[in-house]
C-alpha cells in the first residue's frame, strides 16, 4: 500500500482502496487502518523487544501487517476466526531468533518485526472491511486479498515464495 495508493480513491489516507477491474467487473478491497505496532525494550530479556499491537474486531476477518523501512515496505496478509485474538498473537516478546518451525507464521512474523524495528523501521496493521460480504469465509477473503496483492505487484512477505528469501534483507 504505497502512500499514493492510500490516498487514491479514498477520502481518508488511512483507508486505502484497491481497485481491480477484471473483465470490466470492478472488485474493491477496502482496508481500515487499525494503528501502529509499537516496540520497546523487553524488561526481562536482553536484546528482545516487547511488541504492542492495536485492537481489532472479535469477528472473523482478514488483516494486513505493513512493515516499513525507509521508503520500502512489505505486506503480510492473514486471517483469523477472531481477528483481535489472531492479531494479539503478535504482541509480547520478540527476538533475533529464527523459529524452529519454518512454517509457523506467527513466529516468523515476530522475527521479521524484530528485524524491522531494530533496523529503525516501523509497522502498522490494517483490517479488511468485509461489510459488502459479511457471510464470506475469512479464508476465502484472505486468498482474494493475496491474489489482489500479487496482481497489484505489492511486495508480499507471506510464506512460500514471493519475493525470494534474502538472508541479509531485514524484511525477511
Amino acid at each position: 500500500m504505497s502512500d499514493d495508493d492510500a490516498k487514491a480513491g479514498s477520502t481518508n489516507s488511512q483507508c486505502p482502496v484497491w481497485l481491480l477491474d477484471p473483465y470490466e467487473v470492478p472488485i474493491e478491497l477496502r482496508w481500515r487502518w487499525l494503528g501502529p505496532v509499537t516496540a520497546a525494550d523487553h524488561p526481562r530479556f536482553t536484546g528482545a523487544l516487547r511488541l504492542t499491537v492495536p485492537k481489532a474486531s472479535s469477528l472473523p476477518g482478514v488483516y494486513c501487517i505493513k512493515v516499513i523501512l525507509g521508503d520500502q515496505y512489505r505486506l503480510y496478509i492473514g486471517q483469523g476466526a477472531n481477528l483481535n485474538k489472531r492479531i494479539q498473537e503478535y504482541a509480547g516478546k520478540c527476538e533475533n531468533k529464527l523459529p524452529a518451525k519454518v512454517a509457523d507464521p506467527t513466529l516468523n512474523m515476530k522475527y521479521r518485526l524484530w528485524r524491522i524495528f531494530t533496523a529503525g523501521g516501523k509497522a502498522e496493521v490494517f483490517e479488511l472491511d468485509s461489510c459488502n460480504a459479511p457471510e464470506a469465509s475469512p479464508v476465502m477473503l484472505e486468498r482474494i486479498a493475496i491474489v489482489a496483492a500479487y496482481l497489484r505487484k505489492e511486495p508480499l512477505i507471506n510464506e512460500r515464495g514471493y519475493p525470494e528469501f534474502l538472508p541479509d534483507d531485514p524484511f525477511f
